[in-house]
Order: structure tokens, then C-alpha cells, then sequence
């Protein structure tokens, strides 16, 4: 019984600091990634290959070379990209490409034409990768 609990507690103890560590990802090394920014006919209207350093974020870097935009805790758009969702900060626009209405747009996240599976915060920066947003309609 005490070994079973032992157990237990180590895996609870272990998915928690795993989870702890979750969140935003930084670039552990130099490198350069590239972003392309696709409209609603699915033309490429934007492509920009930056360098990265230790430490950068994904956000940051988008930052840095975009007007980006992300919701609020109201469920507004802001330039801030302060508030950070349960499923991770997502954008609702990129320079002039605007996905404000959640009901009718988004957009769409991809890493190396792989629809990514988590925010941009949670997105490993890696020498080489591309990170692609689409805008679209629904």
C-alpha cells in the first residue's frame, strides 16, 4: 500500500512540474526562422526570414517585425498581448490581415506546414523552421 502510494504521489509530483514548465517556449541557441502571412484566398502576402537569439520568444520576434494583435481577456483585440488564454496565446492579426470576428475568421497556425497544436507562446523556435499564418474564413 505504501509503495503504491509512493507511486502515485511521484507521478503526481512529476505531472505537475511538467506542467509548470509548459507555457512559452525560448529560443535556446542563434539561428533564423521565417514567417509567411497568408490572406483568405490563400495567397502569400508577406514572407520575412529574422534572426533569433538565447532567449527569444516566438511572440517576440512576431513583435518585433509585425503589428500583431491578440485577444483580451473581454474578448477585444489589442497590440498588447498580455492576457494568455488556457490554450495559449493565439493571434487575431498581422498587420493588415485581421481575424477580429471569431465567429466568421481565424487564423491558422502552422509550423513547417504542420497545423500547429498549441499557441505561439508554446511554439519551440528552431533554426530553419516556418511558421505560417493563414487567414480563413469560415
Amino acid at each position: 500500500m505504501k509503495k503504491a502510494l509512493g507511486t502515485m504521489l511521484i507521478l503526481i509530483v512529476s505531472l505537475v512540474l511538467v506542467g509548470c514548465s509548459a507555457g512559452r517556449q525560448t529560443a535556446t541557441g542563434l539561428g533564423s526562422v521565417t514567417f509567411e502571412l497568408f490572406n483568405q484566398n490563400d495567397e502569400l502576402i508577406k514572407t520575412r526570414t529574422v534572426e533569433f537569439v538565447e532567449g527569444d520568444t516566438l511572440l517576440g520576434l512576431l513583435q518585433q517585425n509585425f503589428t500583431v494583435y491578440c485577444p483580451t481577456a473581454e474578448g477585444t483585440s489589442s497590440t498588447a498581448c498580455d492576457y494568455t488564454p488556457t490554450w495559449g496565446i493565439f493571434l487575431t492579426g498581422l498587420d493588415d490581415i485581421h481575424a477580429f470576428d471569431s465567429s466568421i475568421e481565424y487564423l491558422a497556425f502552422y509550423i513547417n506546414g504542420e497545423y500547429a497544436t498549441t499557441g505561439v507562446d508554446g511554439a519551440m523556435i528552431v533554426d530553419g523552421y516556418v511558421y505560417t499564418f493563414k487567414h480563413v474564413l469560415l
